[in-house]
């Protein structure tokens, strides 16, 4: 059954047990269109995360023989082998599942442990109400993985927010972190409001109050866009003291020097990638990821 859905969605033929997913041309959107496919073929509702734990036929019949428990997990290795420090890759897509960090997991090499970070909403129902609350939620399980630094953390959108967070929270704990690598993410626009920044607390109140009355929600109350968007809209960061890459698509609208993040960050960098929000992750993937291994000091 599992073969009959690949081979009608993928427009192939002789599905193997153990071909893959992402290596026959799925990819997100498909993805969720096969989880619906064999929810009504099989009665089983798979989460997408599924096809991380394994993207062949054999895992995802064993998946749907062991209910999937084990994939609901808030971390996985993409890539658990290497010299490296492990990079933590928190991707943000909290709707499509993040298998693009399947190619950019492949692309910085053999030599690079790569963890995807799932966000709130897409193994977990419940959104945390901030962004630092995500951050201490999936503080542990980088943990579990590398209990001690150095440690390079990383993220796409508000992947990168909540990225920048777990950051901070490592480092409040006195642990060394490298980087912090964002992809597209863009900072909060606060006033008068500079690293490194005298008595910011009060001034970073005065700002979520603000920006959440002022900015209107423009989805569904209560989905999951809805509530990250709120989240987002609420955040203001703390100062931070460490290293920040800010990966910027040539064609996205804010020129501010790293996307706005030199307010907040000390050694806040920017590096200017080929593409816009989508495609910075899609069509140019393979230009995004050496950029990324330059920054990681990975030699091409």
């Amino acid at each position: 059954m599992l073969a009959a859905i690949w081979e009608e969605l993928l427009g192939v033929r002789d599905v193997g047990i153990s071909d893959n997913f992402f290596d026959l041309g799925g990819h997100s959107l498909l993805a969720a269109q096969m989880i619906e496919m064999i929810e009504r073929t099989c009665g089983c509702r798979l989460p997408l995360t599924t096809l991380f734990a394994g993207p062949t036929i054999g895992d995802l019949a064993r998946a749907i023989r062991n209910s999937a428990l084990e994939d609901r997990a808030p971390l996985v290795a993409l890539n658990a082998t290497g010299t490296r420090p492990p990079f933590f890759f928190l991707h943000g897509d909290f709707t499509g599942g993040g298998f693009f960090s399947y190619g950019l997991a492949r692309a910085l090499g053999d030599d690079q442990p790569f963890y995807a970070v799932h966000p709130h909403g897409l193994i977990d129902p419940a959104i945390p109400d901030s962004i630092e609350a995500m951050a201490a939620e999936r503080l542990p399980a980088v943990r579990a993985v590398r209990p001690r630094g150095p440690y390079v953390l990383g993220g796409h959108c508000a992947g990168g927010m909540v990225a920048l967070e777990i950051a901070r929270q490592l480092m409040r704990e006195g642990e060394e972190v490298s980087c912090v690598l964002m992809i597209d993410t863009v900072a909060p626009r606060p006033p008068k409001l500079v690293f490194p920044g005298v008595s910011v607390g009060a001034d970073i109140q005065r700002v979520r109050r603000r920006s959440a009355a002022a900015l209107p929600a423009h989805d569904p109350p209560g989905s999951a866009l809805a509530l990250y968007r709120d989240v987002i809209r609420k955040y203001v960061p703390a100062p931070y003291a460490g290293r920040v890459v800010v990966l910027r698509p040539e064609n996205h609208p804010d020129t501010r020097p790293a996307m706005g993040w030199t307010a907040f960050v000390r050694d806040a960098e920017t590096v200017v990638v080929a593409g816009d929000h989508h495609t910075v992750i899609t069509r140019h993937l393979d230009a995004t990821a050496a950029q990324v291994r330059s920054c990681l000091q990975i030699p091409i």
